[in-house]
């Protein structure tokens, strides 16, 4: 039998709507572009953050990662919280195994690394001692915000207004 291919549907495919995702109750509501986020009704601790997209539409989020300025790439696509290699030798103290090189293919990272912790502000969103993964290539930012951080909040991207709102119900990651 052929290997099995599983199709993957990304942002782009709902760039013409809102789309808000929802992991822990494995929901995915799209809603027409009238829909604006920071008009409706929502929860007074919800969070909205404003971004600027890439060349590209990708939602990009700013920040710091302990501390240091960075460049947050929203990834649907991503099993895990990633940062750059550069990102790492630059400005947290990573020195690599030359003898390893690790890649992002699919969201999944072929030879996992050392695990290592760092406190990232997004917003004011605090994710303290969060667990990432250094690999040579982040798709041009400094980290990748993948299944880790949707998993715990309730996402809603708005690419009219450049608006992401997280819900609050969800917000468990400190």
């Amino acid at each position: 039998q052929d290997d099995l291919i599983v199709p993957t549907i990304g942002l782009y495919a709902f760039s013409p709507s809102i789309m808000t995702i929802d992991y822990a109750n494995n929901v995915l509501i799209l809603h027409n572009r009238e829909y604006d986020v920071t008009k409706q009704k929502r929860p007074v601790s919800s969070i909205l953050l404003h971004y600027s997209p890439d060349d590209t539409r990708r939602v990009i989020l700013t920040g710091t990662i302990n501390g240091h300025n960075a460049r947050f790439l929203l990834d649907t696509g991503s099993s895990v919280f990633c940062v750059s290699q550069r990102f790492a030798i630059d400005h947290l103290s990573y020195v690599p195994n030359e003898a390893q090189s690790w890649t992002l293919h699919n969201g999944i990272i072929d030879h996992p690394p050392a695990i290592r912790k760092a406190r990232c502000l997004i917003g004011n969103v605090s994710m303290n001692n969060q667990d990432f993964y250094v690999v040579n290539r982040a798709g041009g930012v400094d980290c990748l915000l993948g299944h880790p951080f949707f998993q715990h909040y309730r996402v809603t991207i708005d690419p009219f207004r450049k608006v992401v709102m997280l819900e609050p119900d969800l917000l468990s990651n400190s």
